[in-house]
C-alpha cells in the first residue's frame, strides 16, 4: 500500500475589516458580494416573477443591478430543471462545471477556476450559503431544495466578502419562515432507472414572534450502468438533506434566523467515469540499441519505457483499450516479485458502453455535511442597519473505487516468473512463493484475496469550519452610502489520497 496526498491544513485568518463606500450618483455602481436576507420574489404589473437579489448588499431587481449576475428563484430552477450546481451550466452563460479525479469539482466563470489536487488550495469561485463562505461544499452532490434564489456573480469578488473569488461567486440563499401563515407542499417524482425524488415543506408561525420551517429531499435510483464483475448497479443514487429553520421576529426592527442543513449519502457512486486509453505498448529499442536478448528480460526493460497510454485522438478505433501495466508502479512490484509476466492487460479492451465498468468490488460514495448558521439584523435607525453572520460547518467525505476499473486479461504466476528479485534466495521458488501464494492467489487486506493484479484508490477529506462577520450598513436618501464589517474564519481540513495495489502488498509480504 502507498499513501499519497497526504495533508494537512490548518489555516487560522486574523480579523480583517473592509470598509466599500457606494454612491447613487451613476447607475454604473461598483459593488461585489451578497449575503443579506433578501425579500422574497415580488411580482410584477403582468404578474410575472420578479426577482430581488442583495449582489451589492441592498435589495434591489435583478433588471437594475449593474453587474453581472444571474438568478433563479425555487421556481425557475424546477421549470429549468436545475435540480443541483452542475445544471447551472445549461442556463447562466460563461460557465463551466467539471469533476476532477480527487471528489474535488471546478466551477469555472468566464475561463477561471481551479483544478488543483492540494488540500491547501481554494477554488476561483467562491460557494456561499445565506451568505456564508463553505470552503469545503456539496455543490457537486447536492439537490437544491427550498431554496428563495440562487446567485451567480461573475467576474472577480472580494471587497464584500473576506474571502477573494478571482472568478465569481455562487451563492445559495435558502427559504425563511413566514410569521404570518401556516403553507406546504410536497413533490414527488418517480423515473427510469426506479429513481424516486421527494421534495417537500411545511411553514407554520408559532406564537407572535417565531415560525418554523422545514425542508427536506430524498434521492434514490439504481445505477445508470452496471459492475460486469460483480453484476450490480454502478454509479447508483442514496441520498439525502433536511433543513430546519426557526425565525424569531420581536418586533419590525429586529429579525433572527437559526439554521440546521444536513446533506447524507451512502452509495456507488463513481467519482469519475471511464478513462478511455490507447496502449502504449513502449519503444521497439533505444536509440538503435535493442532490449536483452532474454525475453522475459527485454518484456521488462520495455515496459520500463512505455508511457502507459500513448496521445491519440478520442475517435480512434482503440480509444477503449487498456493502460500497459508495465509502466505502472503496481506493474514494477509484480515484475521485481515474479508475480507477473509482461502487461496485466495484454489484449484486453474495455466494453464501449461508457457506463459500464469491471470492478473487483462495488464504488464506496460516502458524504456527510452539517451545517449551523445564525443570522441576525437589527434596524437601529430607519437607515442603519447591524448584521451579524455566524456559521459552522462539519464536512466528511470517503470515497472508494477501483483504480483502473477493468479487470486484467492474465493471471499472477502459480510459480514465479525465473526473473526477478529473489531469485538468488534460496528456496524462493520452491517453498517461499507457494507457501505465500497458493495458486497465485495474494491476499491483500485492502483489496481481499485476489489471483490477478487489482489496484484501488481511496479519497478522503474532513472539515471544520467556524466564521463570525459583523457588519453596519446605511440606506440613506442621499448620494453616500457606506457598509462596513470585519470577518474572522477558522478552518480545519485534512485530506488523504490513497492508491493501493496488491503486488506491492505481496512485495512486501515476501520481504518480512
Amino acid at each position: 500500500m502507498s499513501g499519497e496526498g497526504s495533508a494537512r491544513l490548518r489555516r487560522r485568518l486574523a480579523i480583517c475589516a473592509g470598509l466599500f463606500v457606494t454612491t447613487a450618483l451613476s447607475p454604473a455602481v461598483v459593488a461585489q458580494g451578497t449575503g443579506e436576507t433578501a425579500a422574497a420574489p415580488a411580482s410584477t404589473a403582468s404578474g410575472e416573477e420578479e426577482i430581488l437579489v442583495t449582489a451589492q448588499r441592498k435589495s434591489e431587481r435583478l433588471q437594475k443591478v449593474p453587474i453581472a449576475v444571474s438568478a433563479f428563484s425555487q421556481d425557475q430552477l424546477q421549470k429549468q430543471k436545475i435540480d443541483g450546481g452542475p445544471n447551472l451550466v445549461l442556463s447562466i452563460p460563461n460557465v463551466n462545471f467539471s469533476k476532477g479525479n480527487f471528489t474535488g469539482s471546478n466551477f469555472s466563470i468566464r475561463g477561471i477556476g481551479s483544478k488543483l489536487v492540494a488540500a491547501s488550495g481554494d477554488s476561483a469561485t467562491g460557494i456561499h450559503i445565506n451568505g456564508s463562505p463553505l470552503t469545503a461544499n456539496n455543490l457537486f452532490e447536492a439537490d437544491f431544495f427550498d431554496m428563495e434564489r440562487v446567485e451567480v456573480l461573475r467576474g472577480p469578488q472580494g471587497t464584500l466578502y473576506g474571502r477573494n473569488a478571482t472568478g465569481g461567486v455562487v451563492n445559495l440563499i435558502t427559504a425563511k419562515p413566514n410569521f404570518d401563515e401556516v403553507m406546504g407542499n410536497v413533490r414527488a417524482e418517480y423515473g427510469n432507472y426506479n429513481s424516486v425524488k421527494l421534495r417537500g415543506m411545511f411553514n407554520a408561525p408559532l406564537g407572535d414572534m417565531f415560525a418554523v420551517r422545514l425542508a427536506g429531499t430524498y434521492l434514490k435510483r439504481d445505477g445508470f450502468g452496471t459492475n460486469l464483475t460483480t453484476g450490480n448497479d454502478a454509479d447508483s443514487r442514496d441520498l439525502w438533506g433536511g433543513r430546519v429553520t426557526l425565525g424569531f421576529q420581536p418586533d419590525e426592527t429586529f429579525t433572527a434566523y437559526l439554521m440546521w442543513d444536513h446533506f447524507d449519502e451512502d452509495d456507488r457512486r463513481s467519482r469519475i467515469g471511464k478513462q478511455l486509453c490507447s496502449k502504449d505498448s513502449g519503444p521497439a529499442n533505444i536509440g538503435g540499441s535493442a532490449f536483452s536478448a532474454i525475453p522475459p528480460i527485454a518484456t521488462i526493460q520495455q515496459g520500463f519505457f512505455s508511457q502507459g497510454c500513448r496521445a491519440t485522438a478520442t475517435d480512434a478505433p482503440d480509444i477503449f483499450g487498456t493502460v500497459d501495466s508495465r509502466a505502472t508502479l503496481g506493474g514494477l512490484f509484480g515484475a521485481l516479485g515474479g508475480f507477473q509476466t509482461g502487461d496485466a492487460y495484454v489484449g484486453k479492451m474495455q466494453t464501449r458502453n461508457v457506463r459500464d465498468i469491471e470492478s473487483a468490488f462495488d464504488p464506496i460514495y460516502r458524504s456527510k455535511t452539517d451545517i449551523y448558521q445564525l443570522v441576525m439584523d437589527w434596524d437601529i435607525t430607519p437607515n442603519v442597519r447591524l448584521s451579524s453572520l455566524t456559521s459552522y460547518t462539519e464536512f466528511n467525505l470517503f470515497t472508494r473505487q477501483d483504480y483502473n476499473r477493468y479487470s486484467p486479461s492474465t493471471l499472477f504466476n502459480t510459480s514465479p516468473n525465473p526473473v526477478n528479485a529473489f531469485a538468488a534466495v534460496p528456496g524462493y521458488a520452491a517453498v517461499i512463493y507457494p507457501l505465500l501464494f497458493p495458486g497465485g492467489v495474494v491476499n491483500d487486506p485492502q483489496n481481499g484475496a485476489q489471483n490477478r493484479f487489482t489496484t484501488s484508490d481511496i479519497s478522503s477529506a474532513f472539515t471544520e469550519q467556524f466564521t463570525q462577520e459583523f457588519r453596519v450598513s446605511t440606506s440613506f436618501d442621499g448620494p453616500v452610502n457606506f457598509s462596513l464589517g470585519a470577518n474572522y474564519l477558522n478552518l480545519d481540513a485534512t485530506g488523504d489520497y490513497y492508491v493501493m495495489f496488491n503486488t506491492g502488498t505481496a512485495y512486501y509480504q515476501v520481504n518480512n
